[in-house]
């Protein structure tokens, strides 16, 4: 081809490498304008925003910039960690507490409270003392119910009601992840063929 039409591929040659030098400052630009949000975004965040596909070739678009988004990332983390530590302990302090009250404050599930704070999960476990399997089916039933209306409501709007889709419509908190978001959208497509036949 190169060959047949010399000066054509040449064209189509300087025309890619052009878009690809845009698209990369374009990419920074991004970047840039990322380092000044409050709060500090996540670099999947960052990803989905570029369409990347990992954070290796979020990196290779600029690393000091990644550096510092990184950077500002984790101290986020660290103040939201430091906030939900607060706010456990000021559960604790409450009378006729619940795991409920505890997940419903924080918007953190009973198995991340464990996994990031051990001592506090170990002191809410000796003051509530109501049963886990009755407070998870009446939280997972209310997330049935969230699921079921954002449904509704992507339908509604004219937008498919994909698990991502579902997923960014329902209120964040306990029992919301994406996981049982696919569950109950099985349960409901099961219902309606259900109804059908």
């Amino acid at each position: 081809l190169r060959y047949a039409a010399a000066a054509i591929c040449k064209n189509i040659t300087r025309k890619r490498s052009d878009r690809r030098k845009s698209a990369s400052l374009q990419r920074k630009i991004v970047l840039s304008l990322a380092l000044k949000e409050e709060p500090a975004p996540s670099p999947k965040e960052l990803c989905v925003r570029l369409d990347l596909q990992s954070c290796g070739h979020l990196r290779s678009v600029d690393e000091e910039l990644y550096k510092s988004l990184s950077e500002r990332y984790r101290i986020r983390l660290s103040k939201e960690r430091d906030c939900t530590r607060s706010l456990i302990e000021g559960c604790l302090q409450k009378a006729k507490l619940r795991w409920r009250n505890i997940e419903h404050d924080t918007g953190w599930s009973r198995a991340k409270i464990h996994q990031y704070f051990p001592d506090l999960y170990e002191k809410a476990k000796a003051i509530c003392k109501e049963g886990r399997d009755n407070e998870s089916k009446s939280d997972l039933n209310a997330v049935g119910g969230h699921v079921r209306h954002a449904v509704e409501q992507l339908l509604a709007s004219g937008i498919q009601p994909s698990t991502e889709n579902v997923h960014r419509a329902v209120p964040k908190g306990p029992y919301l992840s994406r996981i049982c978001v696919v569950r109950i959208l099985r349960k409901i497509r099961q219902e309606e063929l259900l109804a059908t036949t």
